[in-house]
């Protein structure tokens, strides 16, 4: 299964979507007018998945996206903000895994769609945004996210398995349960983690930063690898 929304589909997208002043469809409604005097447009548009879904894998060009944990079919909501030509947008199922991308974003300017989606708790997400903040909540699938420069929070986590990449945003993680492992890295942004349980096995690596632990650690623990490029690092009992 696959979508896209791009320029031979601009007409349908104003007319389906909460859409103003859309660059491709010509509008020439008075809420266009008001929007287009900006030079700047905005939208949304929604939709479920049907297929069976085991993964989740997004790649964002600049917006926020928020995960949450929940019951049925997929959700999935984009909202988009751009100058000149509308953004391309993308979804597909293959072999269960649920792709969304966001391609041809201007190179100057605001170009970004920003996703907000509900899954149900299992299924594994590996998230990028080039800009945008992250937040995932509720989840029990392994967890992957990467924020080019805003913030990450990671809410009432369970998943086995954690990985955090910040280019400069602070990293919040709270686990509900004890982890097998968790990698935080952080590029200036502080880090602040509350696990359940123990003991773990921590390193933890600071260019200038304070460094509080505050969980039981053994060698044998489960591992914890974070690292920061200056800002404070804080591992506190959940």
């Amino acid at each position: 299964m696959r979508r896209r929304v791009g320029e031979a589909m601009g007409v349908a997208v104003c007319l389906a979507v909460v859409l103003a002043g859309c660059a491709d469809s010509g509008d020439s409604g008075e809420a266009g007018k008001a929007q287009a005097g900006k030079g700047e447009h905005a939208g949304s548009t929604s939709y479920q998945i049907s297929d069976r879904v085991m993964s989740l894998d997004l790649e964002g060009g600049g917006g926020d996206v928020t995960l949450t944990a929940g019951t049925g079919p997929i959700t999935v909501t984009e909202r988009m903000e751009y100058l000149g030509r509308i953004p391309v947008t993308s979804h597909s199922v293959v072999n269960g895994t649920l792709r969304l991308t966001t391609d041809r974003c201007s190179a100057v300017g605001v170009c970004k769609v920003s996703y907000t989606i509900t899954a149900p708790a299992a299924v594994a997400a590996n998230l990028v945004s080039k800009g945008g903040a992250i937040s995932v909540s509720g989840m029990s699938g392994a967890v992957a996210v990467k924020a080019d420069g805003g913030r990450v929070i990671l809410d009432r986590i369970s998943a086995p398995t954690v990985t955090v990449n910040t280019g400069g945003g602070p990293a919040d993680v709270t686990m509900s349960a004890m982890p097998r492992s968790v990698s935080v890295r952080t590029r200036g942004g502080e880090l602040t983690m509350a696990l359940p349980g123990g003991p773990y096995a921590v390193t933890a690596k600071s260019a200038g930063g304070r460094k509080e632990i505050g969980v039981t650690t053994a060698a044998t623990g489960a591992k914890v690898d974070v690292s920061t490029a200056g800002g404070k690092t804080t591992i506190k009992q959940a």
